[in-house]
């Protein structure tokens, strides 16, 4: 099987399942409208570029932010 290395949003828009594996401070930088529909799985927590951790509070987690996100950017989400 030949492989090949895709963009990052080729390799979005072909993927299913999508791994997000990045610094928590990149992720405003998430194509997120073509995320939206994928299976997410947020490998990410949340530390500043210092590596200290980031409070999100009581109310939330990464994963909730993320699902926000990428909500925020779909036209007609209900």
């Amino acid at each position: 099987m030949a492989q090949r290395r895709l963009k990052l949003d080729d390799a979005i828009k072909f993927g299913e399942v999508i791994l997000l594996a990045i610094p928590w401070r990149k992720k405003q930088e998430l194509p997120s409208s073509e995320l939206f529909g994928k299976i997410v799985i947020d490998a990410m927590n949340p530390y500043s570029e210092n590596f200290e951790v980031i409070d999100l509070g009581n109310n939330t987690i990464s994963s909730e932010e993320v699902s926000k996100q990428i909500r925020k950017h779909v036209k007609n989400y209900i």
